[in-house]
């Protein structure tokens, strides 16, 4: 039954939800559920301290965890999985944070566990639940003002989690669409199979060496098996796979339930409108006119639109600087300032900016790497991002190039260079969306 404190949201996006935690204060227990599974978060102030999903029995996905990070006598103890059940009332637990705080609890009494490896395992358990409630679209939530008792060392900050875990879905997907889920299952293909299946062949030595096991097991328990991280793993069979001499199955129940990783359709932001007859675009001036026309001319650009545009740089000095330059120039500027690089992913995809300026150099998740996570997303594969630095080297430009950048504006620029490359990128994307429009309303 929920207090009069709940609060609960519709159709939201998980990474917009766990950065909402950041401004709810107290302690927050948040049930969240989508089609086929529900999560369960506990946070305290800005900081995750157990997260968990319902997908699977506890002990055994503790086990996997176990071994990874070398917990042999832990692992031993949580195989008698009747036992566990019975003497831990597991099967009466909804919540799966409470079932494996309970079974931790337990290993850490009988002394399978000390302290500090049960907190390392609670941060590897909430990295998980992470991980898949990030695949998903959207999601419900209920939020209780709720404490509970919990003492398990584990205190992630929630944004800093967030992104840690988005880069290895990054890593996840460069195998898209072949694999999609640590639960798949690779397994040899028949090698007397129609050769115009197989377009390649395994040496006898190669599937000797995999023939004890590719018997079935899903990529996460190759990895418990193996002790190799499941991207390795993933790396290795991945060639062989698109080569058809390795099939890839499908997760078995319960494990088909989880959210397939993969790259989410999130709501693409709205492009700058076509420019109508009585629009011009800004093209900086030289001469006596430069004044008025940086204080009047870029709003030629569209003469009803306000143009949203993310500004990202840990100096407030440089985006104190920008505001003015652009906001001198035209009152179609709506510029949102960000000076945590940690925080920038998230607040770009909550605000979806028709252009982004970037500074390079940050702490954290430099420029390079902000603007790689943001072309991995769908809906900022088209948004102008414009790297700012004060290095100006070839080779920084080739990296800017490389990650996706749009253009690269040196330090220090003057007001003129900023306002003509905001403007010229605008009218670029409202170009593009003005052909897209058109080739989609040819018959």
């Amino acid at each position: 039954m929920h207090s009069d404190n709940d609060t609960r949201a519709s159709q939201l996006e998980p990474v917009v939800l766990l950065e909402d935690m950041r401004s709810v204060q107290g302690n927050k227990y948040v049930d969240i559920v989508n089609e086929k599974v529900s999560w369960q978060l506990y946070v305290e102030r800005d900081k995750v301290v157990y997260a968990s999903h319902s997908v699977g029995f506890v002990p055994q996905r503790l086990q996997h965890h176990f071994h990874v990070l070398g917990f042999t006598q832990a692992a031993t103890a949580c195989k008698a999985e009747t036992q566990l059940r019975s003497r831990l009332e597991l099967d009466t637990l909804t919540c799966g944070i409470m079932a494996s705080d309970r079974v931790l609890t337990w290993l850490v009494s009988q002394r399978h566990l000390n302290a500090e490896q049960a907190t390392q395992v609670v941060e590897a358990l909430t990295r998980e639940a992470l991980e898949s409630l990030l695949c998903a679209s959207t999601v419900t939530f209920t939020l209780r003002q709720q404490a509970l008792d919990l003492d398990t060392g584990c205190s992630l900050d929630v944004t800093e989690a967030t992104i840690a875990v988005e880069k290895r879905l990054q890593s996840w997907r460069k195998f898209l669409p072949v694999v999609w889920s640590p639960y798949q299952r690779p397994r040899l293909s028949d090698p007397t199979d129609d050769v115009g299946s197989v377009s390649y062949k395994l040496s006898d030595a190669m599937r000797k060496r995999l023939e004890p096991i590719l018997k079935g097991y899903t990529i996460r328990q190759l990895s418990t098996v193996l002790k190799q991280d499941e991207l390795k793993i993933v790396q290795f069979l991945y060639p062989h796979i698109l080569n058809n001499s390795i099939h890839i199955d499908d997760p078995l129940p319960p494990y088909d339930r989880l959210p397939k990783i993969d790259i989410k359709e999130v709501a693409t932001p709205a492009a700058p409108p076509v420019p109508t007859a009585t629009s011009r675009p800004f093209v900086a001036p030289r001469g006596p006119q430069a004044t008025a026309a940086r204080r009047h001319g870029a709003a030629a650009i569209a003469t009803e639109t306000q143009y949203k545009i993310a500004c990202v740089d840990d100096s407030p000095t440089i985006l104190t600087q920008i505001d003015r330059f652009l906001n001198a120039s035209s009152d179609r500027f709506a510029i949102t300032p960000i000076t945590d690089s940690v925080k920038a992913l998230v607040n770009i995809m909550r605000l979806k900016p028709d252009l982004i300026l970037m500074d390079v150099g940050m702490p954290n998740i430099n420029g390079y790497d902000l603007c790689r996570l943001l072309r991995n997303n769908r809906s900022f594969k088209e948004t102008p991002i414009i790297m700012v630095t004060g290095n100006t080297a070839t080779v920084d430009r080739m990296k800017a190039r490389v990650v996706g950048a749009t253009d690269f504006l040196a330090k220090p620029f003057t007001q003129a260079e900023l306002v003509d490359m905001v403007t010229k990128h605008l009218k670029l994307a409202a170009d593009r969306q003005r052909l897209s429009t058109f080739n989609q309303s040819e018959p």
